[in-house]
């Protein structure tokens, strides 16, 4: 069955590229339109930097500032939420939802 959905989903993808093909071969551009699309994909190319480098610079800046954020620190847990890198993604896997169902199985709360 998967490989079925396997191959539907790439013919749809060959069919979807093959006719984004021919209808760009029939678009005839003017050269100042090609220039102005050119510097708009330069820009958007610039402004995905930018955005990167804040990324970069943030997580070193809690990397340095708030070393705890990816630990197991008590100072993680406000109010029976954490905020720690390591117990998110513990959650995302559901490992930490499994522990409280076997201690309410066993009794206990």
């Amino acid at each position: 069955m998967l490989l079925l959905w396997l191959i539907v989903a790439a013919a749809a993808i060959f069919l979807g590229a093959a006719s984004a093909g021919t209808v760009v071969r029939r678009v005839e551009l003017e050269t100042r339109t090609i220039r102005r699309l050119g510097s708009l994909a330069l820009a958007m190319n610039l402004v995905l930097v930018v955005i990167f480098v804040g990324v970069l610079t943030w997580w070193a800046a809690t990397a340095a500032n708030a070393p705890w954020f990816f630990s197991r620190d008590p100072r993680c847990f406000v109010r029976g939420r954490s905020y720690c890198a390591d117990v998110v993604a513990e959650r995302l896997h559901g490992r930490w939802f499994d522990e409280p169902r076997r201690a309410n199985r066993a009794g206990r709360h």
